[in-house]
């Protein structure tokens, strides 16, 4: 957007504050709706929720922070890193026959004349990805492992790997040596 305005002639000093403000109200209106998409997941219950929780409090802070910077740090960069280009932007006539943005309209043209056969190919390929999804196994969160235990081992920081691997072994003798006590006077 600056640039176009530079384009069409605006001073330097007006044409970044210029642009972007002609775009201020889809950026706001695209900024609340990624917020409000991800607000539903305030209102999970239990440890899923305890989990997810900080996704859309994250998601809000870092959109909320984005439109800002969008609309005063970005246009600041505009004024002292674009200058208006020497030669004469191509016409948006030009750009649609040459280049990505050429094969992406011709692209466009033929999906728009084989409109239902893309309808029906973006169907299938719906379909068949619902399929697929159906069939994988989902697990948000890992099976409970509760009756794993861990023992910290804490040696000083300096320690060379020689010790570290004796002070393992030491661990190691000692919980098969409690592992076979337990076993021994537990016997099922």
């Amino acid at each position: 957007a600056i640039k176009h305005s530079l384009a069409d002639g605006q001073l330097r000093i007006v044409a970044p504050w210029l642009g972007p403000t002609k775009l201020a109200g889809a950026i706001m209106y695209a900024t609340i709706t990624n917020i409000v998409a991800y607000l539903p997941f305030l209102l999970i219950q239990g440890t899923t929720g305890e989990f997810i929780y900080s996704l859309p409090v994250v998601i809000t802070c870092a959109l909320v922070a984005s439109r800002i910077v969008s609309m005063t740090f970005i246009p600041l960069l505009g004024y002292y890193i674009l200058r208006p280009e020497k030669k004469r932007p191509k016409t948006i006539e030009q750009l649609r026959t040459r280049g990505f943005t050429g094969r992406y309209a011709a692209l466009a043209k033929l999906a728009i004349h084989h409109r239902w056969a893309v309808a029906i190919g973006s169907l299938a390929f719906l379909v068949v990805g619902g399929v697929l999804f159906a069939s994988l196994k989902t697990s948000f969160f890992p099976d409970d492992v509760q009756y794993w235990s861990y023992i910290d081992v804490w040696l000083p920081n300096a320690v060379n790997f020689q010790t570290t691997s004796e002070a393992a072994k030491k661990v190691e003798e000692i919980v098969r040596q409690q592992a076979h006590e337990y076993g021994r006077h537990h016997s099922e």
